[in-house]
């Protein structure tokens, strides 16, 4: 485990389970982070708040979870998925890696989480998540006057998802290990 890291996502109420396999299929989590340029089609739903309403913390909690829990991010009776975070493995490079997480009893993902590895701080979202399957999608993230989820359901259905992982595994300045995440996702999409 990496120093400190379970300590972070216990401030969110996530308990660290263990780093994905960087060799599983899954969409890489750089690539995950587009979710919120998704055209609204029946693969996308979105939960946006004002930033200055009464009790944002609590209603932004709220909108969380009734969207990971309708969009099917974890099972209701094992709170298990993945959360996408710059892991520093290599020095002077962003290796954004999925660590699996459980989501324990009690939990602050946009207040405290935000705060901590999930975000800008307290209320100012910046995380992306995936299911155990890699089917569901929860991006949080902060706009301008606003705070909310995106949640992409079948990445793999969504062709700007597909358009862009082929482009940046074209580029020359993606680093050799996001290519080879890349184009193993891309395989399981064909």
């Amino acid at each position: 485990m990496l120093v400190g890291l379970s300590d972070q996502l216990s401030a969110a109420g996530l308990l660290y389970l263990e780093l994905a396999d960087p060799d599983a299929p899954l969409i890489p989590p750089l690539l995950a982070t587009f979710a919120n340029a998704t055209p609204p089609c029946e693969v996308r739903q979105v939960a946006m708040l004002s930033m200055d309403l009464p009790d944002l913390p609590a209603r932004a909690n709220e909108a969380w979870m009734r969207l990971s829990r309708e969009g099917k991010l974890f099972a209701e009776d094992d709170r298990q998925f993945h959360v996408g975070l710059d892991t520093g493995e290599v020095a002077d490079a962003q290796t954004w890696r999925w660590v699996r997480v459980k989501l324990m009893d009690e939990w602050d993902i946009m207040g405290a989480g935000a705060a901590g590895p999930l975000g800008n701080g307290s209320c100012r979202p910046g995380f992306v998540m995936l299911s155990l399957d890699g089917k569901v999608i929860v991006r949080g993230d902060t706009w301008e006057g606003q705070i909310g989820c995106v949640l992409v359901t079948d990445p793999c259905r969504a062709e700007p998802f597909r358009q862009h992982g082929a482009r940046t595994a074209e580029w020359r300045t993606t680093p050799p290990w996001e290519k080879a995440a890349i184009r193993r996702w891309l395989d399981t999409c064909a």
